[in-house]
């Protein structure tokens, strides 16, 4: 994503896939919405290049705040498709 206000729909992994997923800000600012597994909203803490984040259980987005952001990011695998690795919130 690099557009500025670009948001991913937030979501969270199903626990059976103990997928970690994480991001890494090469360039710009982001802001992260990390919820708990009962979907609570606990924290959207802001981004800049060089910080990171990993997550493993609950919700997580982010939103990019800044034109020309890179965000590098990973997860874990196997990744079996939409429907068996997340729902979202």
């Amino acid at each position: 994503f690099n557009s500025c206000t670009q948001i991913r729909k937030c979501h969270r992994h199903y626990p059976e896939q103990i997928a970690q997923e994480s991001w890494v800000v090469i360039k710009g600012k982001v802001k992260c919405k990390f919820y708990d597994i009962d979907d609570t909203l606990i924290a959207e803490p802001i981004l800049y290049p060089g910080d990171a984040s990993f997550t493993l259980y609950g919700g997580h987005t982010y939103e990019i705040l800044e034109e020309d952001t890179i965000v590098y990011e990973y997860k874990t695998g196997p990744y079996e498709g939409q429907q068996l690795d997340k729902t979202f919130i």
